[in-house]
């Protein structure tokens, strides 16, 4: 997760709300990114966009003779 090149983007509007986003990552990983971010308020909402619902992309090797 932490290896995979991604963004988070914070915004905070002028009343102090923060939005934030994970891009990037794929599949539910985003929300372990994120959790620190709970720390900072009450979450109202927490929405998923379309990434958080694909698989992630796995590669498996497997060794042989």
């Amino acid at each position: 997760m932490a290896n995979k090149p991604h963004v988070i983007e914070i915004v905070i509007d002028e009343l102090g709300k923060l939005t934030s986003e994970v891009m990037g990552i794929e599949g539910k990983e985003c929300t372990d990114l994120t959790k620190w971010l709970d720390e900072l308020g009450k979450v109202e909402v927490d929405k998923h966009t379309s990434d958080y619902y694909k698989k992630p992309k796995q590669t498996i090797k497997i060794g042989g003779k």
